[in-house]
């Protein structure tokens, strides 16, 4: 998760960049398209400890999210143009936070308090500028790729169902 991000402000760039990126054959439009017309929600999270996709479904659309996973999971696309607008929001995000008093609680005043400690605050901008999009591919595809994958599912199911789903793309 964030504690383990090699310089501070990669894991909020990576998140966003990986989830209007798309996969690799696909962009997130695409996608879009393939599940309008269903109650597939998916979503990559960085914590600050963990790395998870987040999704949610009808159970009868249980199957697609599934695929979607798969998809998102062993078909990575980190599109370089999705990085430098999430950087090009940011930007405007830091511009705004840096009017605000609670802007300066962020930026200022959480790393004071914390002696410096990245993980306290925001990181300056001036920092998170120069984060390179290569960087930021290397670091996510350094523990994107599942070696020891957890599914959790929860709610109204056919248990049988959902191993046989699961059974046939994991």
């Amino acid at each position: 998760g964030e504690q383990c991000e090699p310089t501070p402000g990669m894991a909020m760039l990576a998140e966003d960049t990986v989830n209007i990126s798309g996969s690799g054959q696909l962009p997130k439009s695409a996608i879009d398209t393939l599940v309008a017309g269903s109650s597939v929600e998916l979503r990559f999270r960085i914590g600050e400890n963990t790395f998870s996709w987040l999704g949610n479904a009808l159970f009868k659309d249980f199957e697609l999210l599934i695929q979607m996973l798969q998809t998102m999971l062993y078909d990575q696309g980190f599109r370089e143009d999705q990085f430098a607008n999430v950087k090009s929001k940011m930007e405007l995000m830091y511009q705004k936070l840096s009017r605000e008093i609670d802007g300066a609680m962020v930026l200022d005043v959480q790393p004071f308090l914390a002696n410096g400690n990245p993980h306290f605050g925001m990181p300056p901008w001036k920092d998170v500028a120069k984060l390179e999009f290569s960087a930021m591919q290397k670091w996510v595809r350094s523990f994107s790729v599942p070696k020891d994958l957890e599914i959790s599912v929860v709610g109204d199911f056919d248990e049988d169902a959902v191993i046989l789903v699961l059974e046939k793309y994991f």
